[in-house]
């Protein structure tokens, strides 16, 4: 569109809001807009992305109105419709959104000027909400390296990134954690319960902790605790009734310290849970991420170990807590707990699927792994004395070995291109001959995907394949391929295998029933197959 020589053209930033799905948070945007008979066009960026703006405006009343259009870098477009009004008075355009065709709406207002410094400071105040807390502690020595590691692979995949950073403007904005601890538990002062608070003050102090910390008591006899980043920045403490009257003063000191060493690292920013509902992440960063949350733990322990300085002490604490048992009797010969290590090494040769999704790792290998920390170099030096008889290097070798135990191999392993070509070939044969004619078109089809096969054995392996070994070797093949692609990405490959059964212009009964099992080996809902059918069959009636 040409602009004649009397455009405006400025800059102006602003904020947006969803009403619906219903979001309390602002989300800062800017763009470059100019202004010129009537028309305005323009282009920016905010956190969805790089967009461009054409539409209207009309100085008589103040209305304007504009289409905003994302480009997506797969070909595809996301369209939102906004109408405003100017105010003269607040200098702003304010009024409403919806993304065009979807129920998805909300409110706006856009200022003149940068907007850089408005943005500057709500990213500033999300991580200052949302990150870790300050404190004087050396993290980058006491960190188990693993679980540096996992986050430095958790952060190449951009879904991971953009689902953290979502999570954390949405803590950013809220409340409803401490309005919630206020109504329903006890907050903690030290006329109440001084023996709490002291030990809470304690290891806020040796752990070097300036930012706010505030303790709460909720009913239930489970021995349970948990440490939550309030919107405002405050560090929520909560202990269970059940823990309180169990634990002794050491004991609690383990506790908060482990809850604190959470809050140091900024482990909370986003659950396992959140991950699993989004379809486009591949279950491989999911094992990644619950594989992460366990060697938080092992970093949160140590934190823990730090503020009582006696593993007899956190050997009892972790005891009580996770076998449920706290008389005197029991809690002995706690010492005996570590041994069942031993015989866990002896026995397990092979992680388990219950194993994969757990978010803290086994309490015998939690022992053993705080046992090895205790007897390290890296402990003695954080707690300002000499010794230790490991090396930070054997420290974290002999730990990382433990906590693997309960990892998939396949979690390392991205979605192998070869194996999925492999699979969709074999898949694709078996759809072309499932009527027991190969047509000309579905032949083509074949020759194509033949010739993305770079190994020649590889091709010759399938060309050699019994039908029924086909159907073994599919089924060993998607064994791996949903643990390391997306629900997506696997659905996408059923549409692509209902192309091919659509090649010569009619789909078989039998070609429908290939389609539904090499759906059901992949784990995709057969509700995939019927409309990839109908899509096909539109044009074809």
């Amino acid at each position: 569109m040409s602009v004649g020589a009397a455009v405006v053209t400025s800059s102006w930033h602003g904020q947006f809001k969803y009403e619906y799905p219903r979001d309390p948070i602002e989300y800062p945007t800017s763009a470059l807009l100019a202004f010129s008979a009537g028309r305005i066009i323009g282009h920016g960026r905010d956190e969805d992305g790089s967009f461009t703006i054409e539409g209207v405006y009309d100085t008589t009343n103040g209305r304007t109105s504009w289409r905003k259009v994302y480009l997506r870098g797969d070909g595809s477009s996301t369209v939102i419709a906004f109408a405003g009004l100017w105010h003269q008075q607040s200098n702003s355009i304010e009024g409403k959104w919806r993304i065009v065709n979807e129920l998805a709406f909300g409110t706006f207002v856009l200022r003149p000027g940068d907007g850089i410094a408005a943005a500057a400071s709500m990213a500033a105040r999300t991580k200052e909400a949302t990150g870790p807390v300050k404190s004087t502690l050396n993290r980058d020595l006491l960190v188990f390296d693993g679980e540096r590691a996992m986050l430095s692979l958790l952060e190449t995949d951009p879904h991971f990134v953009e689902a953290r950073t979502n999570a954390a403007r949405a803590a950013s904005g809220s409340s409803r954690e401490r309005r919630s601890l206020l109504l329903s538990g006890l907050r903690l002062t030290p006329r109440l319960q001084p023996m709490i608070f002291n030990v809470v003050d304690e290891c806020v102090r040796k752990l070097g902790i300036t930012d706010p910390v505030e303790s709460y008591c909720f009913p239930d006899p489970m021995m349970q605790a948990f440490v939550i980043r309030e919107g405002s920045g405050k560090v929520l403490l909560g202990f269970s009734s059940g823990l309180i009257e169990r634990l002794d003063e050491d004991e609690l000191t383990f506790v908060v310290g482990h809850e604190l060493g959470h809050a140091i690292y900024g482990h909370l920013a986003i659950s396992g849970e959140s991950l699993r509902k989004d379809d486009r992440i591949n279950p491989s960063t999911i094992l990644r991420l619950f594989a992460y949350k366990r060697y938080a733990e092992i970093t949160a322990d140590r934190v823990g170990l730090l503020c009582c300085d006696d593993l007899g002490v956190a050997i009892r604490a972790l005891f009580k807590v996770t076998s449920g048992l706290s008389n005197a009797r029991s809690v002995r010969d706690a010492s005996e707990f570590t041994a069942q290590f031993q015989d866990l090494r002896a026995t397990t040769q092979k992680s388990e699927a219950s194993d994969w999704l757990s978010t803290h790792p086994y309490s015998p290998l939690r022992l053993e792994a705080l046992s090895l920390f205790a007897r390290s170099q890296t402990f003695q030096t954080l707690q300002g004395r000499t010794g230790g008889e490991l090396s930070e290097e054997h420290l974290e070798r002999e730990v990382g070995l433990i906590v693997g135990m309960m990892n998939p191999s396949v979690m390392f392993e991205g979605p192998s291109q070869r194996e999925a070509l492999l699979f969709f070939a074999m898949a694709a044969l078996e759809v072309a001959t499932a009527d027991g004619v190969i047509d000309p078109r579905e032949h083509q089809h074949l020759l194509d995907i033949r010739s993305k096969i770079t190994d020649e054995r590889d091709a010759m392996w399938i060309a050699s394949m019994t039908p029924e070994e086909r159907q073994v070797h599919m089924a060993e093949l998607s064994d791996k391929l949903i643990h390391t692609m997306s629900r997506v990405q696997c659905a996408r490959m059923i549409e692509d295998l209902t192309a091919i059964a659509a090649a010569d212009g009619r789909i078989d009964k039998s070609e429908v029933r290939t389609l539904a099992g090499a759906a059901a080996v992949l784990d995709v809902d057969t509700r995939v197959v019927i409309e990839a059918i109908e899509r096909y069959q539109r044009p074809l009636d």
